[in-house]
């Protein structure tokens, strides 16, 4: 096999990556209200710099043995290239939205990890934020005060049941096995699988087994 020389391509890219910088976290998790770098903020960080020093980006769908993939392929213009695959995952057949959010999935992080950008910190935004208690769905702070007289033990089963559906929604909708970890290990998500090993084991268990269904649907074929 001839090795493939990439000498004008990688002079090209040096350059380029010497001009690009984070990734801006402007999109928001409707869910956790946490913020995230989506597909266009990772685009603006990377192609002016790219197409100002030769380079495009391409970012085919590929099939290969059966599985789909986002090809992302960086190609100078003299001919010299280099390129990555990302599976596209999503977590429900015949569903237009689901494989659309898999394929923007795939791109984001395709492009994000070929061209090695990361995206800005947004530590300094939650460090400068309110003391304040957060206040929950039914004006709760979490010192557990009690909203216009409601029953505790009620309020209490209200809360399990909305961090439930919640959760549940979110891992239903997973592109991925890694999107599916990492929602599983949020520090916020963790505590609220706690809340409800402690005072709703039902609905502990039920969310156990939507995580367990949804990995094993992730992992259907591989």
């Amino acid at each position: 096999m001839t090795e493939k020389t990439i000498n004008n391509f990688a002079k090209a890219f040096i350059t380029a990556q010497s001009q690009m910088g984070s990734a801006k976290k402007d999109s928001t998790n409707p869910f956790f209200k946490n913020k995230y770098a989506d597909l266009n903020s990772v685009r603006e960080a990377c192609l002016p710099a790219l197409n100002a020093n030769g380079i495009a980006v391409l970012q085919p769908i590929v099939q290969i043995e059966g599985k789909n993939f986002i090809k992302t392929l960086l190609l100078h213009e003299s001919g010299e290239s280099m390129e990555c695959l990302t599976e596209i995952i999503y977590s429900k057949q015949n569903d237009a939205q689901a494989q659309g959010s898999g394929i923007t999935y795939a791109r984001r992080y395709g492009l994000q990890s070929l061209v090695n950008i990361g995206a800005e910190d947004d530590d300094g935004n939650k460090a400068s934020a309110s003391t304040k208690p957060d206040k929950n769905a039914f004006g709760l702070s979490n010192e557990g005060d009690l909203a216009n007289g409601e029953d505790m033990k009620e309020t209490q089963k209200k809360m399990n049941q909305n961090d439930f559906t919640g959760l549940k929604a979110i891992i239903e909708n997973c592109g991925s096995i890694e999107e599916l970890q990492t929602i599983w290990l949020d520090k916020k998500n963790v505590a609220i699988v706690s809340k409800l090993k402690k005072y709703d084991l039902r609905l502990h268990d039920l969310l156990i087994q939507a995580k367990d269904a949804m990995k094993a649907e992730l992992t259907k074929g591989e």
